[in-house]
């Protein structure tokens, strides 16, 4: 650790305690108000959610370990903006991100149809779907992501779990959407850095095909891509405990201690030791992530998540925006305590 980042450590802790910020945690305050009556009732807890500068969520299963998986994932909702993608030599591809199409499979691009109207076996690039009374049928679509995200539903989406693809790129996936990674007939992935999402329904031997056949362009280790300014700040630390600034003062030393962070992870350093495995060659780089979200002044769209995983031996944070570090020991405290956190 480079003696600017203790300075800045330091500096960040001693001198800035939060404000009273306004109005981020009257939305968060609602936001869990609310998620407790859905609770209660034995709501779904999947969320369509807004932007992402560079990367986002747009509809993926939001929910908390030990929670059901929703009988019909998230992410087959409408997206609600155009992913840029083309179809090339037998995969959809945006963004650096490449999605194998399964043989024979047609691809159903740009229109937004019910459940029942999208046939079986088919691939879907920036389809709307909406509800039908029908089941939904094996299918495989691209749409856009947004990051970890709007801060009343952060915490629904429970912490963040990362697989390396080789190269270094990073996928993104909730709890709910590892346990369906597993086993479920039904899976979604994100792809922060390439803006897409990727879900894929049908027999299991054909989802784990797709899931394995994934690539990504390689991609030179690099420090933390970070927003320029941000109107607020949250850090999720679980589904029930979120700490949020908009105090500028504030926001601006949480941005300079992960600007300062200058050791970049190579590919190879990833996952680490006794990483649990997911499928095939795929392996938890980190689990249980917390999501260090940058959020609009009005508190209802997120322009970038960093994910910190904080394992004795293999603490590190990934930029939803680019950008893979190391952590000095004590990093993620010192946020915490500066952000009005123990």
């Amino acid at each position: 650790m480079t003696e600017r980042i203790r300075e800045l450590l330091d500096e960040a802790v001693a001198g800035v305690g939060p404000r009273s910020p306004d109005p981020v945690p009257e939305v968060l305050r609602r936001g869990r108000a609310r998620r407790r009556r859905l609770a209660v009732a034995g709501a779904a807890a999947a969320v369509a959610v807004a932007v992402f500068a560079v990367g986002g969520i747009v509809a993926t299963n939001r929910g908390t370990t030990g929670r059901t998986p929703a009988s019909r994932p998230s992410s087959e909702r409408a997206p609600v903006e155009h992913l840029d993608a083309t179809v090339s030599g037998g995969y959809v591809r945006t963004g650096g991100l490449a999605v194998p199409i399964p043989p024979g499979w047609p691809v159903i691009r740009d229109k937004r149809l019910t459940y029942c109207e999208v046939p079986a076996n088919a691939f879907l690039v920036n389809v709307a779907m909406t509800d039908a009374p029908c089941d939904p049928t094996s299918t495989a679509s691209v749409h856009r992501w947004r990051p970890y995200g709007t801060p009343a539903s952060v915490a629904e989406l429970g912490l963040i779990n990362e697989v390396v693809l080789p190269g270094g790129q990073p996928l993104w996936l909730s709890s709910n959407e590892l346990a369906n990674v597993q086993a479920a007939p039904a899976a979604n992935v994100n792809a922060p850095w390439a803006a897409a999402s990727v879900s894929i329904r049908g027999q299991r031997s054909q989802v784990e095909a797709l899931l394995r056949g994934i690539t990504a362009d390689p991609v030179a280790p690099a420090r933390l891509k970070l927003p320029a300014t941000s109107p607020a700040v949250q850090l999720s630390l679980s589904a029930e405990k979120q700490l949020t600034s908009t105090d500028p003062a504030v926001i601006e030393q949480v941005r300079a201690l992960l600007a300062a962070l200058d050791q970049p992870v190579r590919p190879e350093e990833l996952p680490c030791p006794g990483a649990k495995k997911v499928i095939g060659t795929w392996k938890l780089a980190g689990a249980d992530m917390v999501a260090l979200t940058f959020i609009d002044a009005r508190g209802h769209q997120a322009t970038a998540t960093v994910a910190i995983n904080t394992g004795n031996n293999c603490a590190f944070a990934t930029s939803s925006l680019g950008g893979r570090v190391h952590l000095p020991a004590g990093f993620l405290g010192r946020v915490k305590q500066l952000l009005g956190g123990r």
